[in-house]
């Protein structure tokens, strides 16, 4: 976080460049176990990504709320950029 601001500066125009990205910064959803409960999780089909998302947590003890708050990163748009980095990686497992 502290020294990655080059590297989340180029995040943050990758996002704004892609319409994607534009309304992930737009609505600035959050992947919580509020958002995404562990039932819901549960409840999806066989090989989805949610199932298996909700299996990597489970099988890993990870808890998606469990993550450090961005603490060093003042900008706004980067602050989010830098917890929706937080908050993907494991999805990418």
């Amino acid at each position: 976080e502290t020294t990655g601001a080059r590297a989340l500066c180029k995040l943050l125009h990758r996002m704004e460049r892609n319409p994607v990205g534009r309304a992930i910064l737009q609505d600035r959803p959050l992947i919580t176990s509020e958002t995404l409960p562990m039932s819901s999780l549960r409840a999806m089909p066989a090989g989805s990504l949610g199932a298996a998302y909700g299996r990597f947590l489970e099988r890993h003890g990870f808890d998606p709320d469990g993550r450090s708050p961005v603490r060093f990163v003042d900008d706004l748009d980067l602050a989010y950029v830098m917890l929706r980095y937080r908050q993907v990686h494991d999805l990418w497992h």
